[in-house]
């Protein structure tokens, strides 16, 4: 039982039980018997009025009380209202023994009952200690005359202080890009000539974006070009060269040249080449098809574009597949690897000969083959006296060769450097079939049950005829790492 005190209105003295007569007259009335009284009066001399027992002294708040009026033989809070003459019975208080209810009264069957303590005042928030914060989650319950409240200790991530858990401290020091390694939030963005590395530094990639404008060509080549047949570029010699009509419907922008050493390893943080005597300028190799794709989404990532891979782990053990989250590659809109098409389109520059400049006639590794000379690097020209140059038999003839610096031989007319040779690139497809039919913005298998892939331009280590626009190769080179593997990113552009 609680009760509201007013002080400065009632005062109260508590007797407990509940009980009452029927009648209706008051003190000082004429009466025969008890029940004729109002309330605990009772019939004395033919008087109403209150037995002779008395309230102790003890018992009182105030003297005037016990001195002005009897008590009601225990069975009433008797109350003095101030302002009135004399005492008033008319609403009997009493206390029902439930420390959880407020306001006792007797009802008109004399039965003493409270309201209910509803407990509405939620507590205030506070730290339990240094981690932890204790939260109080809604109305509360009385229990033996306390309001208790549910709540829960939440572990605070950053620590507990002032009532609350602490925000979480950016730790963007030394950092410009990025995602915080700690919040998770950004760190900052670079310019647009510059791209976001896997240390959070700003970083200048060495080569240009060309612009390449939506179109069609004749993709793959004649029965009687010249080299066609040498090269059977897959281990099941399922990449065929059967020409047909392709109609590009997307703008794109693709790398000028290889991405180099240096490139990677600004973005990446680490440099996988093998040829890395050749120096930061040459183009990066013996890169898994994961890399190229982990360092596409770097860019895009580094230049809050789409993500078009999506990779797990990092460094050389990262495992990369396209995301589901665009219908094919064309429609992403972020970096990535070009398809085939995109791939010989570029290369082709509006051509259809072996190689931009014409035709490759010396298709072996000796004699040197002019034009082929002219647009890239390969076995009899990619001469190397560095240290950990490959040694290469050529008609009988040792030589000594390597990967080269980057953009040393001529450009197509599309500003495109070093398709030919040089290092062999990273394309989506796996392994298969071309078909005489028309296509528009064709794609072939993307995911390959031989763990195998399809890079394009042939490599320092080769012979003229492998280095053709044409030619396809796909050998297992994302399980044991070949050395002449490089890649150069696209993007597509927004209509």
């Amino acid at each position: 039982m609680l009760h509201n005190w007013l002080l400065t209105i009632v005062i109260l003295i508590f007797l407990p039980g509940c009980g009452s007569n029927t009648g209706n007259k008051a003190e000082g009335e004429p009466c025969q018997k008890d029940v004729e009284c109002a309330g605990t009066l009772e019939c004395i001399d033919g008087k109403c009025a209150y037995p002779e027992q008395q309230c102790p002294q003890a018992a009182c708040t105030l003297d005037m009380i016990c001195q002005s009026h009897s008590c009601a033989d225990g069975d009433y809070w008797c109350a003095l209202i101030v302002g009135l003459p004399e005492w008033t019975h008319q609403t009997p208080w009493c206390d029902d023994q439930d420390p959880c209810t407020l306001d006792d009264q007797c009802s008109e069957s004399g039965i003493c009952r409270g309201q209910e303590l509803v407990c509405t005042i939620i507590p205030a928030d506070f730290c339990v200690n240094d981690s932890d914060l204790r939260e109080y989650t809604g109305v509360g319950t009385c229990q033996a005359g306390v309001c208790d409240y549910a709540y829960q200790d939440r572990q605070c991530q950053y620590g507990c202080a002032n009532s609350e858990c602490a925000a979480c401290l950016p730790a963007c020091t030394n950092i410009a890009c990025g995602p915080d390694p700690i919040c998770g939030g950004s760190c900052g963005s670079c310019s647009q000539e510059k791209y976001c590395s896997v240390n959070g530094q700003c970083q200048v990639l060495s080569f240009l974006w060309q612009g390449i404008f939506a179109g069609d060509f004749i993709m793959g080549s004649p029965e009687d070009e010249p080299g066609r047949d040498v090269f059977s570029g897959s281990p099941a010699g399922s990449l065929d060269e059967t020409p047909h009509h392709v109609t590009l419907s997307k703008d794109f922008i693709i790398a000028e040249t290889e991405v180099t050493q240096a490139d990677f390893v600004a973005i990446m943080g680490y440099n996988p080449s093998y040829f890395i005597n050749c120096g930061l300028t040459c183009p990066v190799e013996q890169v898994s098809f994961s890399e190229a794709a982990a360092f596409c989404n770097q860019l895009s990532a580094g230049s809050a574009k789409p993500q078009c891979f999506e990779c797990s782990g990092s460094g050389a053990t990262v495992s990369c597949s396209l995301s589901l989250a665009y219908q094919t590659p064309y429609d992403c809109p972020g970096y990535r690897l070009p398809t085939e098409a995109e791939w010989e389109y570029a290369a082709r520059a509006g051509t259809q000969t072996g190689v931009f400049n014409g035709e490759i006639v010396n298709i072996e590794c000796d004699p040197i083959d002019a034009n082929l000379d002219e647009m890239g690097w390969y076995s009899a020209n990619a001469l190397a006296a560095y240290q950990g140059s490959l040694t290469l038999d050529c008609n009988d003839l040792e030589v000594s060769v390597g990967t080269q610096p980057v953009g040393q031989k001529r450009q197509n007319t599309w500003g495109l450097s070093d398709v030919n040779g040089n290092v062999w690139e990273w394309v989506l497809e796996c392994s298969y079939n071309y078909t005489p039919a028309d296509q528009a913005n064709p794609l072939g298998p993307l995911e390959c049950e031989d763990k195998t892939r399809i890079y394009r331009g042939g490599g320092l280590g080769n012979q003229a005829a492998y280095c053709r626009n044409a030619e396809r190769a796909s050998y297992a080179c994302n399980d044991v790492r070949c050395k002449d593997i490089g890649f150069r990113p696209v993007r597509t552009l927004a209509p």
